[in-house]
């Protein structure tokens, strides 16, 4: 019994790990319309140039952190799959 509901949980974090996951990807999408690793090397790189980003979520967050810190949640309820059957 506490095997299930050790795996219940798991799907339940899987499942905010990819709605994470998908908004930093929509963000980026949204933000630099594409998703392709060489174009967005590019970009960032024109950034940390001194090129400013405007903040599109709050007012108090930079939306480049946002999605850093989107990508960060993801990979962490990806990948937190052990601490469940306790």
């Amino acid at each position: 019994m506490e095997a299930n509901r050790a795996a219940v949980k798991a799907v339940l974090v899987n499942r905010v790990g990819d709605c994470f996951l998908l908004l930093a990807v929509c963000l980026i999408y949204k933000l630099f319309n594409t998703t392709e690793f060489g174009v967005l090397n590019c970009i960032m790189i024109e950034i940390n140039s001194g090129f400013m980003m405007e903040n599109l979520i709050f007012s108090s967050v930079k939306t480049i952190d946002f999605i850093c810190f989107s990508f960060c949640i993801a990979a962490m309820c990806k990948s937190a799959q052990i601490g469940f059957h306790v």
